[in-house]
């Protein structure tokens, strides 16, 4: 396909005639829209003292183009001229060899392409398709060359950074390969403070059989339930569902970072208690458990220590997981499926592998029945004692160790719901998958129960705390009070969905599209332009407390890290 428009494609300018001024800064783009482009342009490899600032992007998104993609067709192709830069609002972008017979990898919603040739003044690197419905938005190459500096690294090392695999041939593929490994090594938190040596190492046994990155198409197992824990996978690009038999528990997708899948398994010796199946393509490291053994065995110093403080905790952990929750709930309480749970918040949203992985580790799951308390009125009002949050904003670590006051309970609602309850009224339902915060909004007074069944995973300010001074950069995202309380004439069968923590707020407690609707099809923002026509005929670029089990179970203690 070429190029050029066609009734499959539309798009309108957002480009007003003032908009060419440097010092205008007014788009019309959705706040959920703006926190899309804004995540791409911050990720961008921008020369230092000279990056991407707020001021900047509002600039950008004064001049990028909406396009709607009606059907499958070419985006870009390989050696073509750069065009722009492509952030898909809405559906997938997928990959693909020369032919087209082969998918390389997906690309989802928030993910961008076409960023190499632009940046790196260059022929397009690779072709890339939409195979249905989707919306992009666009930055035309001029007004990308314009208003953004040029980049200062070496191609290589982007594709590192990115997890990019070469797909024209301008880098050594092995070295690319092991540079990408051992990076994805280093934000893994199992391979915490190996040091360089032993990764190395662990690739250089990892070639001997095969390259250390695997490409798993849509719909293959990556890890198979009840088979021997001789690995773990690390997940660079693509997402994956986590399946209990035939039953979804969660998807978990590589985004920010790499994400370690079978650790649980490894060091418990345990098989495994779920599958990992390939939504999307899928690029994958496979470390298979005696090249492990290895390196630690020749770099006992550093590896090896690193290994043995983690297998001894790991045993404490087989210990308090011999409760009986643990052992009815395996599947539900796997490391990943509780850590992407807590990624998934708003409150955890913006936090680091390595921070999720603490919080994740030092929990406690619990379950309770119908009625029962979750959290009682002297546990809240002990909450209540220490500083309480008055609006959603981002709390880096210095706050953070200011704000929260040490053992103050919080909890994430794995399965089931709860309520809120001041006084006889409810005040406030949590379903699966949120977060309890103590927020100034709240009464003073109250107590959670359970609507029904429920399974919590609780954990303490005191280990959020712990994971702000080790990983200082992470940020909060603090809940807002909902647009609406449930009222005292609710019933338990009418609850309703305002909950703080999976809300549709951005990071400053605005509506996600005030007031604008943006599904793909009746889009509007910006300047309805239906007579403008595009910039140019160009159009493409490259990749881019349980139910009481016993009270001796529950005045159990944790064991440390």
């Amino acid at each position: 396909m070429g190029t050029s428009p066609s009734k499959n494609s539309r798009r309108r300018s957002i480009i007003s005639s003032e908009s060419e001024s440097q010092d205008v800064v007014q788009h019309y783009l959705p706040d959920f829209v703006f926190e899309m482009l804004k995540r791409c342009l911050y990720s961008l490899p921008m020369p230092p003292g000279r990056g991407v600032n707020d001021k900047t992007c509002k600039r950008i998104a004064s001049h990028v183009d909406r396009m709607d993609v009606e059907e499958p067709r070419d985006i870009i192709k390989k050696g073509e001229p750069a065009s722009g830069i492509y952030i898909i609002v809405k559906g997938e972008a997928e990959v693909v060899s020369e032919t087209g017979n082969d998918v390389i990898a997906t690309l989802s919603e928030g993910d961008y392409f076409g960023e190499i040739s632009v940046l790196f003044n260059r022929p397009c690197t690779a072709r890339v398709r939409v195979p249905k419905k989707a919306l992009l938005l666009v930055l035309r190459v001029k007004d990308a060359k314009r208003i953004l500096h040029r980049v200062q690294i070496d191609i290589k090392d982007y594709y590192v950074l990115r997890r990019y695999l070469d797909t024209d041939g301008s880098v050594d593929q092995k070295q690319l390969q092991a540079e990408i490994t051992k990076n994805a090594f280093k934000q893994i938190p199992m391979f915490e403070g190996w040091n360089a040596e032993s990764l190395t190492f662990m690739i250089s046994q990892m070639e001997q059989a095969h390259q250390p990155i695997l490409i798993y198409p849509a719909d293959s197992n990556v890890l198979i339930q009840n088979d021997p824990s001789h690995e773990v996978c690390i997940l660079l690009r693509g997402r994956v569902k986590v399946l209990d038999g035939v039953r979804e528990l969660i998807t978990i997708e590589a985004k920010k970072s790499a994400i370690c899948l079978g650790e649980e398994g490894l060091y418990t010796r345990r098989k495994r208690a779920v599958t990992f199946r390939a939504i999307t393509v899928c690029h994958v490291i496979i470390v298979e458990k005696p090249v492990i053994i290895e390196a630690t065995q020749q770099y006992k110093d550093e590896a090896g220590m690193r290994f043995s403080r983690s297998l001894e905790y790991w045993n404490k952990i087989s210990k308090w997981k011999s409760r009986k929750v643990y052992q009815q709930r395996t599947a539900e309480l796997q490391l990943e499926v509780v850590m992407q749970l807590l990624w998934n918040s708003l409150i955890f949203s913006e936090v680091s592998a390595g921070f999720i992985y603490m919080i994740a580790m030092t929990s406690t799951a619990y379950e309770y029945s119908r009625d029962t308390k979750v959290l009682t009125e002297a546990d809240y009002n002990y909450l209540c004692s220490g500083c309480k949050v008055e609006k959603t904003w981002t709390v880096d670590a210095t706050q953070a160790l200011e704000l929260f006051q040490k053992n103050q309970q919080l909890f994430l609602l794995i399965n089931g719901s709860v309520v809120f309850v001041s006084e006889k009224a409810k005040v406030l339902d949590l379903k699966s998958g949120d977060v309890f915060w103590n927020s100034k909004w709240l009464p003073v007074s109250g107590h959670i129960r359970a609507k029904e069944a429920s399974l919590v995973i609780k954990f303490t300010a005191n280990a959020i705390q712990d994971a702000m001074k080790r990983y200082p950069d992470s940020v909060l995202i603090l809940p807002t009070k909902p647009s609406e309380l449930i009222s005292d004439s609710t019933s338990d069968n009418d609850t309703s969905d305002v909950n703080g923590a999976n809300n549709n707020n951005t990071s400053d407690g605005n509506s996600a599209s005030n007031g604008n609707t943006f599904d793909g099809s009746s889009t509007t923002f910006g300047k309805d332009e239906n007579n403008s026509q595009p910039n140019n005929g160009n159009t493409t670029n490259d990749t881019s407390e349980q139910n009481r089990e016993g009270n001796s179970e529950n005045a159990t203690k944790e064991p440390d890290k």
